[in-house]
């Protein structure tokens, strides 16, 4: 995984926590890259990690709020062998 974009398309700031859970854990403490990152109202906000995933990792995101306006796009490359 290269890069990850969290735009808040909401005219209120919103925050957001994004994991990485290796074989599909439940997740847990270990598993968070980003924890309570603010986002600006219409604002995004870019992250440059350069992390992999095997196949059977899952890359989850949530939003604090209830009303949450948030998207996430996740751009990388698949490396076969």
């Amino acid at each position: 995984m290269s890069t990850i974009v969290i735009a808040n398309r909401a005219s209120a700031a919103d925050t957001f926590r994004l994991a990485m859970r290796t074989d599909g854990d439940a997740i847990s403490d270990k598993h968070y890259l980003a924890y309570d990152v603010p986002v600006a109202a219409n604002d995004s906000t870019t992250l440059t990690l350069g992390f992999t995933m095997e196949a059977t990792d899952v890359l989850s995101v949530a939003a604090s709020g209830t009303a949450s306006e948030l998207s996430v796009n996740a751009f990388g490359a698949e490396v076969t062998v």
